[in-house]
């Protein structure tokens, strides 16, 4: 599935299995869930895609890595039409800032 096809690199889920209920246009993932977006990527065993709310969410245990550095929480809920997602229940952080570009030598600019 790709959410938000209309961004410059958009999110791409994956899983084992998936049940999709047309009713409701909401897809429970299962097993192996696997979301790859600009902002990193991240895992997870459960996933429910609410397509009309644009949103991601799960009770399964989630870890992720990104271009700041790693998160593990034991939930999540991505509010994709927001750009932003949500952990939740012992979540772990580990920043890593980008390191500081070094000083143009004298008399150069950059």
């Amino acid at each position: 599935m790709v959410f938000s096809s209309e961004a410059p690199r958009p999110t791409r889920v994956t899983a084992e299995s998936g049940i999709y209920d047309e009713t409701t246009e909401v897809l429970h993932l299962q097993r192996g869930v696997v979301f790859d977006a600009a902002s990193g990527r991240f895992t997870t065993d459960d996933a429910i895609v609410d397509s009309n709310a644009r949103e991601i969410r799960g009770s399964a245990p989630i870890q992720g890595v990104g271009p700041t550095g790693r998160i593990a929480a034991d939930a999540y809920h991505l509010y994709e039409a927001e750009g932003r997602m949500r952990f939740t229940g012992r979540v772990r952080a580990r920043l890593e800032p980008e390191p500081a570009a070094a000083p143009a030598p004298r008399g150069e600019t950059r």
